[in-house]
């Protein structure tokens, strides 16, 4: 007779909820996730009062997301919370601590596509930055626009990151997934940034991202532009900008750190002949 050999059961690599949480959260690439994650898994954890993940039923998590819609958060926060929970289910039945993924039933709302709502043009971020009293305030702007670096990569610029290159400068990005990038950029900006040189491991702006964001806006707000305006939109005008100065789409998409990067961009990458700052009217 034939024996049967039955796989051995995948081996917990947790005992409670909250190690799983810790594990989970610590699987996250940044501080910055880790903390929108914790935030949003521990209100998920008070709709459920705490209810073992292991009891928590499909119709439970059905009416999460139910709650999520009464409480009018926008449909981006809604598609967030959802996958956070999504993940830590996920990533639960991954390791073996849950036999069945509930939350796999779960849906996205759809994500509405504002894009289009974040358009700023070079004249009105040129305005921002005159009307700005703050030398730094200024630099910080024409940073962001001109590399169209996220928050987060201007926050992490340390002096090492900026060299001189051929007849101006590079800076090296550092982005999502530990993924890095270098851009090169005009002159004037290489110049004024390298008159404030610092020690090589400092940061070339000490500020943290929430101070940014209010610097932006208030310099939006100053120049009449409104109080919409955030940093990223400011990413979204060096694209739009430079594409229309005659940057092509793929060379915008490989200063920007864009995710579909073919071989040639690698290369781009490491000697940065051109970038799509370069296509910019503001130095």
């Amino acid at each position: 007779m034939d024996l049967i050999v039955v796989p051995p059961a995948p081996i917990a690599q947790a005992s409670t909820d909250d190690e799983v949480i810790q594990i989970w959260l610590r699987s996250k690439g940044s501080d910055k996730t880790r903390r929108e994650y914790k935030r949003d898994i521990a209100l998920f954890c008070r709709f459920t009062n705490a209810t073992p993940l292991n009891q928590v039923k499909v119709s439970v998590l059905q009416d999460y997301q139910g709650f999520l819609e009464r409480m009018k958060y926008g449909l981006s926060t809604q598609g967030r919370m959802i996958a956070v929970v999504k993940s830590l289910f996920t990533f639960c039945q991954k390791i073996g601590y849950l036999q069945f993924n509930a939350a796999a039933v779960l849906k996205l709302p759809p994500k509405p596509d504002r894009r289009g709502e974040r358009i700023i043009s070079e004249s009105t971020v040129m305005q921002m930055i005159v009307t700005e009293k703050s030398e730094r305030n200024q630099l910080i702007i024409r940073t962001l626009f001109i590399t169209g670096a996220r928050v987060s990569e201007l926050c992490n610029l340390r002096w090492r990151d900026l060299q001189a290159y051929l007849e101006s400068g590079v800076l090296s990005l550092y982005g999502k997934g530990g993924k890095s990038r270098t851009v090169r950029i005009p002159r004037k900006l290489f110049d004024d940034l390298e008159a404030l040189r610092g020690p090589e491991d400092d940061r070339i702006f000490p500020l943290s991202s929430n101070m940014i964001w209010r610097l932006v806006k208030k310099a939006a707000a100053r120049c009449g532009a409104g109080d919409r305006i955030s940093p990223h939109w400011l990413r979204h005008g060096h694209a739009t900008a430079a594409h229309s100065r005659g940057a092509s789409l793929k060379l915008v998409q490989e200063t920007l750190g864009h995710q579909n990067l073919n071989t040639t961009g690698i290369y781009v990458h490491a000697r940065p002949e051109d970038s799509s700052s370069l296509y910019l009217g503001i130095e």
